[in-house]
């Protein structure tokens, strides 16, 4: 089962890097009028973006099932997972009332 996550991560983290720099870097440099859909989604990939850098401490537990990083690295992963799911959940929710 460790393997699958681990496996699955990697398949989620290279292309999710790419995505979500690649559309904050358009969103952000080539959208000069900043509407209330472009700031929705740059706040969408950045919360993506956020948990997307925490994925490599993740495929390396998995792969190895040692945490060589300590516990406040640990905690910070378990936050940022967390944090982009509840972040998710805000901005797909406001952007009901916002349009």
């Amino acid at each position: 089962m460790d393997k699958m996550y681990t496996y699955f991560y990697l398949l989620l983290f290279i292309p999710g890097l790419l995505l979500n720099t690649t559309a904050l870097w358009v969103l952000c440099k080539h959208f000069s009028k900043k509407t209330k859909a472009v700031i929705f989604m740059i706040n969408l990939a950045l919360a993506d973006l956020v948990h997307i850098l925490s994925l490599p401490l993740r495929i390396y537990y998995y792969f190895t099932h040692t945490w060589p990083f300590g516990q406040s690295l640990c905690l910070l992963c378990f936050y940022l997972k967390y944090f982009n799911m509840y972040a998710a959940i805000v901005f797909l929710v406001r952007v009901t009332f916002i349009f």
